[in-house]
């Protein structure tokens, strides 16, 4: 089940934008909302989104559908992940695209999920983002690359 999905820089939305099915502190029906004791947060059963024209709904759910895709699909090593950055800025248009789901398994767990992905043809990912992905991992590039 998710609980979460926040995205950034993907289509209309620069900023992240969280979609969440964690129940808020509204205490009206609180005895119908599932308890997940373990993390100690309650559990939407179900969830309405709403907004004017153009305000976002679809790119989320693309957005939704486009993470499915790419966790599900095998894909060639040398084909385009089809990301869709935020176009409107130059800093975005060449920058990472990020998804992070938080998803509810059978077992009662937890798991948090990052995808971070450059736009463009180019599947191998760049210095720079090697960098990066050593630093977070506190390993060598060299190290990342055997």
């Amino acid at each position: 089940m998710l609980i979460s999905l926040t995205v950034e820089n993907w289509k209309s939305f620069r900023n992240p934008v969280s979609f969440s099915m964690i129940k808020t502190r509204e205490r009206q029906h609180n005895e119908r909302v599932p308890r997940l004791v373990k993390y100690d947060v309650g559990i939407l059963r179900v969830a309405a989104m709403y907004g004017g024209n153009a305000s976002g709904q679809t790119n989320l759910f693309s957005a939704l559908s486009f993470m499915k895709k790419f966790v599900v699909k095998q894909r060639a090593p040398d084909e385009s992940t089809g990301v869709t950055p935020f176009l409107l800025s130059d800093e975005t248009r060449t920058g990472l695209t990020k998804f992070t789901a938080r998803i509810l398994t059978t077992d009662d767990v937890v798991n948090n999920t990052l995808i971070k992905m450059e736009p463009g043809e180019n599947q191998n990912p760049t210095l720079d983002t090697l960098k990066k992905i050593a630093k977070t991992l506190d390993v060598s590039v060299d190290d990342l690359m055997k």
